[in-house]
C-alpha cells in the first residue's frame, strides 16, 4: 500500500514522453539471468542492505520484464525531474542519465546509468551511482548513501510504480465501460425529428441516415477491449458484431421499403401525417430493439469468448506456474538429499575424528604412564646403584682398616720373628756344645718360618696386596 504523497509528481506522472524516448523494443520479449551468482538471486522489487558485503556499499534487486519501462518511468519522474529539476532540490542535488553504449538504439541499449550527486556533502559529493540493466532487470545501487536510497528513496520509487500500473488498470477499465455504453445506448434515436407542418412528404431515408448508430466507430474500441486475445478470438468477435450490423442493416432496409406509409381514406393531411409518423416511430423502434438485443447477444458471445480465452491463457499459466512447482520441488528434493547426504558425511567424519581423537588420547595416557613407571625405575636405579656406591664406599673403607690391621698384625710378627730369631741364635750358641742335633733342628725349624713370611723381603704385606 502507498505510503508516499503522490501529489506532488502529478505533472510528471501525466507526462508520457518517456515511453516515446524508450519505446518497448529498448526491453527483450524474454529477460535474461543475470550472470553474477549475486545477482542471480536478488528479490522482486525488495531490497535488503545486508545481502551484499558491507564494503561493498551496494544494494540491488530484479524486476519483470513488463514492468522495466515503468521502473524507468519511476525514475524519469522522482530522480531525474523531481530530485534534479524541482526548485526545492535544485541547490542540493545533480543529476547525470547516461546510458550504454552512448550511441544507443532501442536494440542495443544495454543499460541506464543514473549519478545522483550531493551539493551539501563536500567529503562524499556522489551519493551513489544507480543502474538499470535492460536485458536483465535487474536494479543496482552503489555509494556512501546506498543506505539512504533503500530506506528512502526505493519506498518513493516502488510507489510510483504501483500507482503506474493501478492507474493503467483503472484506464482499461473505463475503456470497457465507455465501449459496452457506447454499444447499449440508445438516445441517439430520440433525435429524429418530423416536420408536422410541410405538406410534403419526409424522406424518411434520409432522417434514418442521419440517425443511424455508427457501430463501426465501436468495433475499434471492441478490439482495443482485448489486445492480448488469441488471433482467433478476435476474428470471432469481429464476426459476431458485424453480423450484428448486417442484421441492423437488414432492418433498416425492412423499414426504408415500408417507409411511405398507405394514407387512410377519409383523413386529411395532417392527421395523415400523424399517422406517418406514428408509423414509423414504431418501426424505427422495433428496429432500434433489434439492433440493441443483436448488440446485447454480440456482447455477450465477445464477453464468453474472451472469458474463455483468458481461462485458457489462465490454464497455461497454472500449468507452468504447476510444472514449475513440480521442478522447484524436485530441485528441493535434490537439495535435501544432498543436505542429508552431507550431514551424514559430517557425522561419520566427526564420529571418525572423534574416536581418533579419543584413541590418541588413550596412548598418550598409556604412554604417560609407561613414562611414570621409567621414571621410577630409573629413580629405583638411581637409589640402588647410590646404595651399591655407598656400600663399596664403605666396604672398601673396611678393607683399607682390615688391611691396616693387618698390616699391624704383619708388623707386630715380624718383630716377634725378629725377637724369636735372636733368641734361637743365642740358644743355638749356649747349647751347640752340649746337644748338636737339638740345635740343628731348632734352626730348620726357625728357616721355615722364615721362609713362610719372607722375612728377607722388606716390603711390607700391605704393599703386596695392593
Amino acid at each position: 500500500m502507498s505510503t508516499t504523497d503522490l501529489s506532488k509528481f502529478s505533472n510528471y506522472l501525466n507526462n508520457g514522453e518517456i515511453y516515446k524516448t524508450y519505446p518497448a523494443a529498448c526491453v527483450p520479449d524474454k529477460l535474461k539471468t543475470p550472470a553474477a551468482k549475486k545477482a542471480k538471486l536478488l528479490k522482486f522489487e525488495e531490497i535488503d542492505v545486508d545481502y551484499y558485503e558491507p564494503d561493498a556499499r551496494m544494494v540491488g534487486y530484479r524486476t519483470t520484464q513488463d514492468r522495466v519501462r515503468l521502473w524507468i518511468k519511476a525514475l524519469n519522474v522522482y530522480v531525474f525531474e523531481y530530485l534534479g529539476d524541482h526548485p526545492e532540490n535544485k541547490d542540493k542535488y545533480q543529476i547525470d542519465w547516461t546510458h550504454d553504449p552512448v550511441k544507443w538504439t532501442p536494440s542495443n541499449l544495454k543499460s541506464i546509468a543514473i549519478d545522483v550527486t550531493t551539493k551539501v556533502d563536500k567529503h562524499n559529493p556522489l551519493m551513489y551511482k544507480l543502474t538499470l540493466f535492460l536485458k536483465t532487470g535487474t536494479l543496482q545501487v552503489q555509494g556512501h548513501y546506498y543506505k539512504t536510497f533503500a530506506s528512502q528513496h526505493f519506498l518513493v520509487l516502488r510507489d510510483i510504480v504501483h500507482h503506474i500500473v493501478s492507474q493503467q488498470l483503472q484506464d482499461n477499465n473505463d475503456t470497457m465501460q465507455k465501449v459496452s455504453t457506447d454499444i447499449c445506448a440508445s438516445d441517439n434515436i430520440d433525435t429524429i425529428t418530423i416536420n408536422h407542418d410541410s405538406d410534403d412528404e419526409t424522406d424518411h431515408k434520409t432522417l434514418l441516415g442521419h440517425n443511424t448508430i455508427d457501430v463501426n466507430s465501436n468495433i475499434i474500441d471492441l478490439k482495443q477491449i482485448i489486445p492480448e486475445a488469441k488471433p482467433e478470438a478476435k476474428e470471432n468477435t469481429n464476426m459476431v458484431v458485424q453480423s450484428a450490423i448486417n442484421t441492423n442493416d437488414m432492418n433498416v432496409s425492412k423499414l426504408d421499403s415500408n417507409s411511405k406509409p398507405s394514407y387512410p381514406q377519409g383523413k386529411n393531411v395532417k392527421e395523415s401525417h400523424e399517422y406517418s409518423r406514428e408509423s414509423f416511430e414504431s418501426m424505427l423502434k422495433t428496429a432500434t430493439n433489434d439492433l440493441e438485443n443483436q448488440v446485447t447477444i454480440a456482447i455477450e458471445k465477445l464477453y464468453i469468448q474472451h472469458t474463455h480465452s483468458l481461462n485458457e491463457h489462465l490454464t497455461s499459466v497454472n500449468d507452468t506456474m504447476r510444472t514449475q512447482n513440480d521442478t522447484c520441488v524436485q530441485f528441493k528434493d535434490l537439495l535435501l538429499k544432498s543436505d542429508a547426504s552431507s550431514e551424514k558425511e559430517n557425522t561419520e567424519l566427526k564420529f571418525t575424528l572423534q574416536q581418533l581423537r579419543y584413541e590418541s588420547l588413550t596412548e598418550i595416557e598409556s604412554l604417560k604412564s609407561v613414562i611414570n613407571v621409567l621414571k621410577g625405575s630409573m629413580l629405583d636405579i638411581e637409589n640402588s646403584n647410590s646404595v651399591v656406591v655407598e656400600s663399596l664406599r664403605n666396604s672398601n673403607a673396611s678393607m683399607v682398616s682390615r688391611i691396616q690391621a693387618r698390616d699391624q698384625q704383619i708388623e707386630a710378627l715380624e718383630a716377634d720373628v725378629r725377637n724369636s730369631k735372636l733368641i734361637s741364635t743365642r740358644k743355638m750358641k749356649l747349647y751347640t756344645h752340649s746337644n748338636n742335633t737339638t740345635i740343628m733342628k731348632f734352626a730348620t725349624s726357625k728357616m721355615k718360618i722364615g721362609n713362610k713370611f719372607n722375612l728377607k723381603s722388606p716390603t711390607p704385606l700391605k704393599q703386596r696386596l695392593l
